[in-house]
């Protein structure tokens, strides 16, 4: 079955799940880690040296593979921003630039620059508003599903972004789009 097939079924399936009140975002990890593993590049598959395009595509399905795990993805901003964050939080306060620079590495953390960092911390919220208790007498779920639901949400979103962004192109791995590229 072809991996983008099977990523439309468990997101089908997850739609299913939510109307249950069962977690659907746990289908869909399961889906996109699944479509993963059973990718197989017809040219690799054969021996063949591949076209740069398909060693792309191929890197990208390994990588979706462990997209909803917990990495560097789920940050709400680059690793690469901090530094300009610490020297705006230094400039903020001269007098006492590490408190400054203490300050610049909270923004880091809690203020996204980047635009599908908002759009993944607004699909989890979304979710977290489903309710996930499952059906009365069938299989009853604990209250703590919704937050495991809604933080696999982020995941996908932010780990999918992640390897699409560092698979597009073989020597330019975007670091994503921040809000000041709207501004100009």
């Amino acid at each position: 079955m072809p991996a983008p097939l099977i990523i439309v079924i468990a997101v089908l399936a997850a739609g299913v799940a939510a109307f249950f009140h069962y977690p659907g975002a746990v289908l869909v990890v399961a889906g996109i880690a699944f479509a993963g593993f059973s990718y197989r590049s017809p040219e690799l598959a054969r021996g063949q040296d591949p076209d740069p395009k398909e060693a792309n595509r191929s890197r990208r399905w390994r990588e979706l593979r462990f997209a909803a795990l917990p990495n560097r993805d789920w940050l709400l901003n680059s690793p690469d921003s901090l530094p300009a964050f610490r020297q705006r939080g230094a400039r903020l306060l001269p007098k006492a630039s590490k408190v400054g620079e203490a300050i610049g590495n909270i923004a880091w953390m809690v203020m996204p620059t980047r635009f599908l960092s908002v759009v993944a911390a607004t699909a989890a919220l979304a979710l977290l508003t489903l309710p996930v208790d499952g059906i009365e007498g069938l299989l009853t779920l604990p209250a703590w599903v919704g937050w495991v639901n809604a933080a696999l949400a982020y995941g996908i979103i932010a780990g999918c972004d992640g390897a699409v962004r560092r698979t597009a192109t073989l020597h330019d791995p975007s670091p994503g789009v921040p809000f000041s590229a709207a501004t100009k």
